[in-house]
């Protein structure tokens, strides 16, 4: 791809260090190194612009750069104490990690236990009570039945 190109192009630019150069004369140079490499014009500088601050691409610029001391350590402003350099993009989650948390099962607030269990008492409680009623009216009947067949059986005497 034309645009990896171009990054390993500025990379080498930007090896050299030069006294009193910026960033169109580094530009410059990554231009004339592809066009000596590639035997021809870079032309999706646009594209270039936008993707090259994408954690892709900047990790890749950030290699070789010269702020780079090899370290992952740098100097704080306070005192001069070492203290490890935090970069603007995250890294994404490992694979391992990942699996770690979906094993885990999500957790719960102690509110949302107590509303669950007094949802749950209020459905057993309409259920109990709809059962009460079902038995209720089958006792009424049976009882209704009995009375039929004691009156059949004093009517036939």
């Amino acid at each position: 791809m034309n645009i990896n190109k171009f990054i390993s192009s500025y990379r080498s630019a930007k090896k050299v260090t030069v006294s009193g150069w910026c960033k169109d004369d580094y530009l410059n140079k990554a231009h004339e190194i592809y066009t000596e490499d590639m035997k021809g014009k870079f032309n999706l500088m646009e594209e270039w612009k936008v993707v090259r601050d994408e954690p892709k691409y900047m990790i890749n610029m950030q290699k070789d750069s010269d702020q780079s001391s090899g370290s992952k350590r740098g100097l704080d402003s306070e005192g001069g104490k070492m203290s490890i350099s935090n970069t603007q993009h995250q890294r994404p989650q490992g694979r391992d990690a990942s699996k770690r948390l979906k094993g885990k099962p999500k957790k719960i607030s102690k509110v949302e236990v107590v509303e669950k269990a007094v949802e749950w008492h209020e459905d057993y409680m309409t259920f109990r009570k709809n059962e009460l009623e079902r038995y209720e009216a089958m006792e009424a009947a049976k009882l209704h039945t009995k009375n039929m067949k004691l009156y059949m059986k004093l009517k036939k005497k």
